[in-house]
């Protein structure tokens, strides 16, 4: 094989490092890591059944001691602050491993809750789960009525104009709601009054809408609800996944699993058994620590890696590029549209068709696929997936990750519950991707969607020059994705040039580049934090799309990515994805930690190999 000239060295030693990590079947699986809520979940789950968790119980205990704090508390990202909601989780947890508590760990877990605000003070999805366990009353949150389920999605407030995600995980937390569940883990309520119950009404300050809700579900007589709670049942059961899981995400399929057993289906039901043998599937063992994954990130690192690849040099005739091209184009799945006759597909997150396709994913695959297959090739294997994109834009011209409008939202956002509107909401990161992917397709400055599009993104554009972003942290991924779009596309010049101005001024003294999460909450975080590789990479990829692969700031981020290399790869301890703005990030050991700063050191960038 043939690699550039520059950087050879350290770019041959990144390839041959991810050649190495290659599957059988052609694609790369490595390890999508959260924060502690799936491991602690998964330990619920089993403790709610009464299954067996003896052969993962030692490493199961031991990943939650070594992710908890020396104050006691559990964090959402690395150096975060003390998280109320995982922290008590996580003591319920231990506890529930059999951990007493009056061990250190625990002893410190209350402490951080108590001071905190105790569990009055917990966010409303914790909560819910205390009241799954008994530990906290079901009358103290407010109840979703399941009448919610026959409002069709073209009126406002449907809960099936939701993400398709949103949805599964909604129709079993209602089917829990509404039956009051309770499951014994072991652990009794009086441990957590001690720490922070209130006494006194929880309705004393809830608006009057909440009041109302409460009064409808005390009413003796509710006829629908019956005919709604088979109809949940059954919606949920011709949703699980060949694999089992509820759209490849383990928190969905925790809590499906969990409505069905309310619901009467024993442990011995198929659906069940599917649902547990789906989440064993997600568990990663190693160092004696047991975790389990919030999903898997296979289709689309396995996208990434080929652009790599390509880029560092490997031909498309090479067995191994073809090898993973062949296991992405048996990832793909037929989408159903009653709005169009066209042949939609798409492709994702997650490998084998379990998933839910999304926009983001689909156009990683799409742009791998154009450059590694001959032309006719190509075109017919991306047809689907480019039709779906230019069929799914919202009205302001933006691109959500599931293909939506991008204007519902949740229909009754409760007292102490996160917004979920950026699941359903465009996103900056997710259009630019699409409409890089049409660039690659050969659509230009001229087809309406594009322009659309391209006007979404300016107005989008902030003052200082940067783009939020949704699915990576935050403002240093956001850019790199607008200005490799636009660069692609040959356009908005001057919009290029507040970016890059504006990336070239955040960089740090060790010549790399970092956002902290917190950059999501505090806007004096934007574009700083500790320099990592994959943000640095992001910001030198920017610099080379925008023309200034020669400028001294990129050079000095390249040296950085030389000089922090380890044994052809990079160690990474910050999150630097999103899952959820302000809740759940995430570390991709593949994508991030490797396959972007070997992209970086390989002079890729988008827009350059248009067909």
């Amino acid at each position: 094989m043939t690699f550039r000239q520059s950087n050879s060295t350290h770019l041959e030693r990144a390839v041959d490092w991810l050649l190495d990590r290659q599957r059988s079947d052609g694609s790369w699986y490595a390890e999508f890591e959260t924060d502690i809520a799936p491991t602690a979940e998964f330990i619920f789950l089993y403790r709610c059944l009464g299954a067996d968790l003896d052969p993962l119980h030692p490493s199961l205990l031991t990943h939650l001691l070594s992710q908890q704090r020396d104050d006691g508390s559990w964090t959402a990202y690395f150096d975060g602050p003390p998280d109320l909601n995982l922290t008590v989780l996580g003591y319920v947890a231990l506890r529930a491993l059999g951990l007493e508590p009056t061990r250190g760990p625990a002893i410190r877990a209350r402490e951080v809750i108590s001071r905190l605000g105790g569990v009055e003070a917990t966010p409303y999805y914790g909560k819910f789960w205390l009241a799954l366990l008994g530990l906290y009353p079901w009358s103290r949150l407010v109840p979703i009525p399941l009448e919610l389920f026959y409002l069709p999605s073209v009126m406002p407030g449907s809960i099936h104009s939701l993400p398709i995600l949103v949805r599964m995980d909604l129709v079993a937390r209602l089917l829990l709601m509404s039956r009051r569940a309770v499951f014994d883990v072991g652990v009794t309520p009086e441990e957590l009054n001690s720490i922070g119950l209130a006494g006194g009404s929880p309705s004393e300050l809830e608006p009057a809408w909440c009041k109302g809700l409460r009064a409808y579900d005390a009413l003796p007589w509710r006829p629908g609800r019956p005919a709604a709670r088979r109809q949940m049942t059954n919606w949920l059961l011709e949703r699980q996944g060949p694999d089992g899981s509820w759209g490849g995400i383990t928190a969905a399929t925790t809590m499906s699993i969990l409505a069905l057993r309310s619901e009467s289906l024993p442990t011995s039901h198929p659906a069940v058994r599917k649902g547990l043998k789906a989440l064993n599937a997600y568990l990663v063992s190693d160092d004696a620590r047991t975790r389990l994954q919030f999903t898997a990130s296979s289709a689309c690192d396995t996208a990434w890696a080929i652009l790599a690849l390509l880029e560092a040099g490997l031909a498309p005739s090479e067995p191994r590029i073809k090898k993973s091209v062949h296991w992405l184009l048996d990832q793909r799945v037929e989408i159903r549209a009653n709005s169009t006759t066209s042949q939609l597909a798409g492709w994702p997150f997650q490998p084998g068709r379990d998933g839910v396709p999304d926009l983001d994913t689909t156009s990683f695959v799409v742009r791998a696929l154009l450059r590694a297959l001959p032309a006719g090739e190509a075109q017919a294997a991306t047809r689907g997936g480019i039709a779906w994109a230019i069929s799914t834009a919202s009205r302001n011209g933006g691109w959500n990750v599931y293909g939506g409008s991008g204007s519902t939202r949740l229909p009754l956002r409760l007292p102490g519950m996160p917004e979920l509107q950026p699941l359903s909401g465009p996103d900056e990161d997710v259009t630019a991707h699409v409409l890089e992917m049409l660039a690659y397709a050969g659509f230009a400055i001229g087809h309406p969607a594009i322009d659309r599009g391209v006007s979404f993104l300016c107005r989008s554009q902030r003052s200082e020059g940067s783009w939020y972003a949704h699915w990576g942290v935050n403002h240093v991924y956001g850019s790199w994705c607008v200005v490799t779009c636009l660069s692609a596309l040959k356009t908005a010049g001057p919009a290029i040039t507040r970016a890059t101005n504006w990336i070239k001024a955040r960089q740090n003294r060790d010549l790399g580049w970092g956002e902290s999460c917190l950059s999501y909450e505090d806007p004096a975080w934007i574009g700083r934090g500790p320099s990592t590789p994959p943000q640095t990479a992001w910001a030198v990829m920017s610099l080379h799309a925008a023309g200034l692969a020669a400028d001294t700031t990129s050079l000095k981020g390249i040296d950085y990515l030389k000089r922090t290399q380890r044994d052809g790869t990079w160690e990474v301890a910050q999150h630097t994805a999103t899952v959820l703005p302000g809740l759940v990030y995430a570390k991709y050991h593949l994508l991030c930690h490797h396959v972007f700063p070997t992209l970086a050191l390989a002079g890729f960038f988008p827009g350059r190999s248009i067909r």
